[in-house]
């Protein structure tokens, strides 16, 4: 049985007994863990993200009144950077935390 507790924003896979597992939080502490290695992967590899991103910004309007919603953002490398050039950027991303 799957359950999401909307107080805590936490999923947990039981097999109907009390506990279970918090799937978030095991996603959470891999994400966190990989994080470092990815983002040094991913600078080397920006050339089609960056044209995939212009192709997106040249579709939306060019301006702050204009609002991007980014899910998985990580570092913000290098799209949510190109897109908070023209618009307004939300990031969001489960990183607690990552210094580039």
């Amino acid at each position: 049985m799957i359950s999401a507790d909307s107080t805590k924003m936490a999923t947990k896979v039981t097999d109907g007994a009390e506990g279970g597992v918090d799937v978030k939080h095991i996603v959470e502490k891999g994400y966190d863990k990989i994080a470092p290695a990815y983002l040094d992967w991913a600078k080397t590899k920006t050339a089609s993200r960056i044209e995939a991103i212009n192709k997106l910004v040249a579709l939306l309007p060019d301006s702050r009144d204009t609002k991007v919603l980014e899910l998985g953002c990580g570092a913000g490398v290098p799209a949510t950077q190109i897109l908070a050039k023209h618009f307004t950027v939300i990031g969001n991303d489960m990183l607690v935390s990552l210094e580039i």
